[in-house]
């Protein structure tokens, strides 16, 4: 092992390269040593490193990696302002705000051994066009993406558990975001004055929505409510011109959203929703749990064969012995429906019918 304060206050120390197998580095080891920018730690060796973290830059690299002293997590802690591509590397853990202020920044690749995206670590990278957070991260800081003006995909993969506050604020060129339904919690502000904002998939797990959550999301006209959610907070849906609102719970507790005058409550008969929308001069239309488009039956969708073009295939939807039509009693979304691999067909209910439900086909290449 290495004692404590063994190299404290080794002022002109730059390099550390420390071999395999050391099992104890003490408190205060390398304590005082402004000077040590390259470091290089054995794969087997302890990570963590007494009382202190340490931040450190690995040979031939330019980014600054951090061990602590109380985890074994190997953290990204800083890259080169100018940085416009990055690969995060395999062994790093938790990125922290590594990327702030990289205004240049226009793509980065997370891996999957990363299971934490700490609070600011991609705030104001206004050039970031795309994102997509793995499944092994489990959960994304507060103001992790704020301000990022021209973020336009986001891909929250399905393990996410955790999204805090702040955390997409001001993604001024957010169209869409889908909340992986492992996602139980969702922070205050969350996405606050992304004026561009027009679809919303919520995950089915959250149990309530924060303050100010969509607030100022100027396009936002529809919504729906998850059945878990219990409480909605203070100026949640405020300046978000909702057109639409379906509850597909029974328990909801209004906590002043400053829901829009003209909004139009879809929802239960005897729900909390169907409650404050005649207490507060909203309209309403009450809900029939038996034309719920997520007990439907759908037809099985044949394999596909690629044209390179948009495939459509037919099927049919069966809902109480009745066949649904197109149009009139739900709405279709195609997606990755131009390429060889998995297609998703998205069925929404319209008219008297609510709920969503999802099918699948497969598009195989040319010659198979």
């Amino acid at each position: 092992g290495i004692d404590a304060g063994a190299f404290s206050k080794c002022s002109k120390l730059t390099e550390l390269y420390l071999p395999d197998n050391i099992t104890d580095i003490n408190s205060d080891a390398f304590d005082d040593c402004p000077a040590i920018r390259y470091a290089s730690i054995g794969s087997t060796t302890a990570k963590t490193m007494g009382q202190e973290n340490y931040s450190f830059r690995s040979p031939g690299t330019d980014y600054d990696l951090r061990y602590f002293a109380s985890s074994p997590d190997l953290a990204l802690d800083r890259v080169p302002e100018n940085t416009v591509e990055f690969t995060v590397p395999s062994e790093v853990n938790v990125i922290l705000a590594a990327f702030e202020y990289c205004t240049n920044l226009t793509k980065v690749t997370i891996p999957n051994s990363v299971k934490e995206i700490s609070g600011h670590s991609f705030e104001e990278c206004r050039s970031l066009t795309g994102i997509t957070i793995p499944g092994s991260v489990t959960s994304i800081g507060d103001s992790a993406f704020s301000f990022c003006d021209s973020l336009k995909n986001v891909v929250i993969q399905n393990g996410v558990k955790e999204i805090g506050s702040w955390t997409f604020s001001s993604c001024d060129s957010l169209t869409t975001i889908t909340i992986p339904n492992s996602v139980t919690k969702l922070g205050n502000n969350c996405f606050y004055a992304c004026d561009v904002l027009k679809t919303v998939n919520l995950s089915e797990n959250i149990t309530s929505i924060g303050n100010e959550t969509f607030a100022k999301c100027d396009n936002l006209a529809e919504l729906t409510i998850p059945e878990k959610v219990t409480s909605i907070g203070d100026y949640a849906l405020w300046e978000c011109n909702l057109k639409k609102l379906l509850f597909k719970g029974m328990k909801t507790q209004f906590n002043n959203p400053m829901i829009s005058s003209d909004c139009v409550f879809y929802c239960y008969s005897g729900s909390d929703a169907e409650a404050y929308a005649d207490a507060n001069g909203y309209k309403k239309v009450l809900l029939d749990p038996q034309n719920d488009l997520s007990a439907a039956v759908i037809s099985k969708i044949a394999d596909q064969t690629y044209t390179g073009k948009a495939i459509t295939p037919e099927f049919t939807v069966v809902l109480n012995d009745e066949t649904l039509t197109e149009g009139n009693d739900y709405t279709i979304k195609w997606k990755d429906n131009k390429k060889v691999g998995k297609a998703t067909v998205t069925l929404t209910g319209n008219g008297k019918y609510s709920g969503e439900q999802k099918t699948t086909f497969k598009i195989n290449p040319k010659g198979t």
